[in-house]
């Protein structure tokens, strides 16, 4: 009964172990700019490995300048913007990154503004600047601080990209701020990872009009439960897709498949049509794959018992007979009141 007991507390340990390293955080340098010394360094020598003579460079390159090549500062008057250009790999462009931005001190002397204001632009390559906000430095207190920045996946791709500092503050205004260091991280967070396994038709061979049930089979093979997950519905017809249904599931836990059931009226609906269903269309969520949300399958939809080409024809010739029977009708209506009318006579 004892070893049991072990060999359950040691599961137990094993798999707490399992879901705290597939939740933590994973992060590499991409690139630094200076050392980090304020705190406790608050003077000038803490970003003397930067340049210190203006005219500054507003472009430095990741790759072939050195510390000495960036500017120690950027002010609201003669050097309002910094370009720094680096490389991504493929891995590197995938993940999340995280700017880092050091500070020994921002000034101001404006009473009326309590901060250096700065914003932050990024350009992937074969793109446009994309400001991702604007970002208050010094609060009052001239005191180091350190800030770090999300830069979304969708801002950076691969080879190489360029983020700006610029001032966000009135021209010649009194604010300035002194770089302590830089740097660039690389996260990796964990992610689900939702993939459809199956899509089914009941009934299997619908006629037109029928109420179709259509089943699908969604698996999270992630690190983390996906929450509120959307899946939408759609059917082809001459090229074009049309959303039939949506649903949404609360959850799908890591490593579990959930059903989801939507109904399709397929009144007007008829013949072959390739049906296809996408998780997360919007993209709402980020998983490890992006590109395997979609499964579709085909259907075929039988015309109603009315809408065959015999049908028609027996339609027509239904009519024809109609047409007939009201003319010979009105031919033997014709010989009744002729013969009254002779009788008369």
């Amino acid at each position: 009964m004892r070893s049991i007991l072990s060999l359950c507390i040691l599961i137990c340990l094993f798999l707490s172990g399992t879901v705290s390293a597939l939740s933590e955080t994973n992060s590499e340098l991409i690139w630094e700019i200076g050392v980090n010394e304020a705190p406790p360094d608050h003077n000038n020598t803490a970003n003397d490995e930067f340049d210190q003579d203006t005219p500054f460079n507003s472009h430095y390159y990741i790759n072939s300048d050195n510390w000495s090549n960036f500017s120690k500062e950027i002010n609201d008057g003669e050097f309002t913007k910094i370009y720094i250009h680096y490389n991504l790999s493929e891995k590197e462009a995938d993940m999340d990154l995280i700017l880092f931005l050091d500070t020994i001190y921002a000034t101001h002397e404006k009473e009326n503004v309590p901060s250096y204001n700065m914003k932050i632009k990024v350009k992937p390559p074969n793109g446009e600047l994309i400001e991702i906000g604007e970002y208050e430095f010094g609060s009052g207190d001239n005191i180091s601080e350190e800030q770090s920045i999300t830069i979304d996946t969708d801002y950076t791709t691969t080879g190489e990209n360029i983020i700006l500092l610029e001032n966000a503050n009135l021209p010649y205004s009194g604010h300035w701020l002194f770089w302590d260091s830089l740097k660039l991280e690389a996260t990796t967070h964990p992610r689900p990872d939702l993939v459809p396994t199956s899509l089914s038709f009941n009934p299997t061979k619908p006629t037109q009009g029928d109420t179709v049930r259509v089943t699908a089979n969604i698996r999270n093979d992630g690190q983390i439960d996906a929450m509120n997950v959307r899946i939408d519905f759609y059917y082809n017809d001459n090229g074009e897709l049309i959303l039939f249904a949506s649903n949404k599931v609360p959850s799908i836990p890591v490593s579990s498949s959930d059903k989801i059931y939507v109904d399709w009226d397929t009144s007007n609906i008829k013949g072959d049509h390739l049906v296809t269903l996408v998780v997360d269309p919007e993209y709402n969520m980020k998983e490890l794959d992006e590109e395997n949300n979609n499964l579709t399958g085909i259907i075929t939809i039988k015309p109603d018992k009315c809408d065959t080409i015999l049908c028609t024809i027996y339609d027509l010739f239904k009519e024809f007979k109609m047409a007939i029977a009201t003319i010979i009708a009105a031919l033997i209506g014709a010989g009744w009141l002729m013969r009254i009318a002779e009788r008369k006579k």
